[in-house]
């Protein structure tokens, strides 16, 4: 029979729990303190998890969980998440037994293992899955809970884009085509712009609240020196970031500069691995994650290969654009899709770059534009390289750690966008090395590796 929730003994659970009624110290683990009676984004799952915890504990089933966290959802969300969302929620925690430690974990802290639910069937059944609405920072472009990709030469503008991006989500501004857009915290990770000369003066340009917005570049290693954020090894830090101003939107610039030194860029494995810890924070914490990358020098024309990197970047990302010069507009800039696995592709945006009263560069949007990805990519750029000089740049990264299996280079040429003929061309012009490796006693080659010039000269060119 199912207990009815009364308003009552609703304000006693609440009051018994951590997640409602109670504050966090700085650097207390656990659900976060709300803003009056709002819970922001970036904290709503993990406060709903300790109030469904708490009710449990005290021996409450499914529905009437469900019930009141609904009814929480509605009245302190902002916004509320999704109701199948939050009957999610309820159905993982009623699944433990009362006193159980799952249920201990997740009324103290909100701690998500409960959704994990561990049985002896392989899979999950589609009926035991809740279906969800895509939550939208900035409908048909970036995702809550999920990675996008902005691409581009250096230069255009990606950036102060990004920048006045954050300076609208953090002050509730409206978003540039005039879609309403909740106040909420944002998280800058940029490597290449200074805070004091650059992003705090863009901001400010752009009419952001600096109190809603955290910059998040560098760490102390062990010994006490500045190192570069680390991806994936720093994403404690970044959830903090994100806890701090309950951050909806947080911008990695770029990404190559944060990824691990582990991380071979041209490998899909290396960047999957790199990027899956990203993606499962962004789905945590509710915050849309906007990573920006260079275009590579490829020169090819479809916009999936452009972007620097292995293919597998743009693949864990569920919307891609790219930002490129207006081809009959040398003073405009375009905004344009590239992939969306969500929702259709929205319109192209143009946009100026302006300078502000403050001396900072200052976005100003000029409406939709026809121009596809396709079109910028097609338009002459001036820093255009050949595809020799991009194979050489592609090879030197790829055998920068050690030599590489034949293969391996064939496979990640491929997703480079880079033809093996080009590929031998810049071996050739870069003095890579091949290296037969035999198994001693035999007479075939069990593989060929390829190296650059300098990493074994004093060792023939087989290896037994």
């Amino acid at each position: 029979m199912m207990r009815v929730v009364t308003e009552e003994m609703l304000e006693a659970v609440a009051h018994e729990g951590p997640a409602l009624s109670r504050g966090r110290a700085s650097g207390q683990h656990g659900p976060a303190e709300t803003v009056g009676e709002r819970i922001l984004p970036g904290r709503r799952n993990v406060t709903l998890t300790s109030l469904a915890g708490t009710m449990r504990r005290r021996g409450f089933g499914e529905e009437a969980i469900s019930a009141a966290l609904l009814a929480e959802n509605e009245a302190k969300c902002d916004p509320p998440l999704d109701q199948g969302e939050v009957r999610g929620i309820a159905r993982s925690v009623a699944r433990y037994e009362s006193g159980s430690p799952e249920v201990e974990r997740a009324a103290r802290d909100g701690s998500h293992a409960v959704t994990t639910v561990v049985t002896d069937e392989a899979g999950t059944l589609l009926s035991d899955v809740q279906p969800e609405r895509v939550g939208w920072l900035w409908q048909g472009r970036i995702p809550r809970g999920k990675l996008s990709i902005v691409d581009g030469d250096p230069g255009l503008g990606k950036s102060a884009m990004t920048t006045d991006l954050a300076a609208r989500v953090s002050a509730g501004l409206g978003l540039p085509d005039g879609s309403p857009c909740e106040a909420a915290g944002a998280v800058i990770c940029s490597a290449e712009d200074g805070l004091a000369d650059t992003i705090r003066p863009r901001l400010d340009a752009a009419g952001g609240d600096p109190e809603r917005v955290v910059a998040l570049a560098t760490v102390l290693d062990g010994e006490g020196m500045e190192r570069l954020l680390s991806i994936p090894e720093d994403m404690p830090l970044i959830e903090k970031a994100i806890e701090r101003v309950g951050a909806a939107l947080v911008i990695v610039d770029p990404l190559m500069a944060f990824l691990s030194g582990k991380t071979d860029s041209y490998r899909d494995q290396d960047v999957r691995r790199a990027l899956a810890p990203l993606a499962k924070l962004a789905e945590k914490t509710g915050a849309a994650v906007v990573v920006v990358r260079h275009l590579n020098k490829s020169g090819g024309k479809n916009p999936v290969y452009r972007g620097g990197g292995s293919i597998g970047i743009i693949g864990a990302a569920r919307s891609g654009m790219i930002v490129g010069a207006d081809p009959d507009d040398g003073d405009r800039r375009v905004l344009a899709p590239v992939k969306n696995n969500l929702a259709a592709p929205a319109p192209s945006l143009a946009f100026t770059l302006q300078q502000a009263d403050n001396g900072a560069v200052r976005v100003e949007w000029r409406g939709e534009t026809g121009l596809s990805a396709g079109d910028l990519l097609a338009a002459p750029r001036d820093d255009e390289s050949s595809a020799l000089e991009a194979a050489q740049e592609f090879l030197a990264e790829l055998l920068a750690d050690g030599p590489v299996p034949h293969g391996e280079v064939v496979a990640a040429a491929e997703q480079a966008g880079v033809s093996m003929r080009t590929a031998r061309r810049a071996k050739q012009e870069l003095g890579v090395r091949s290296v037969a490796v035999r198994e001693a006693g035999t007479r075939g080659v069990q593989v060929w590796l390829w190296e650059l010039p300098g990493d074994r000269d004093d060792q023939p060119d087989e290896v037994f």
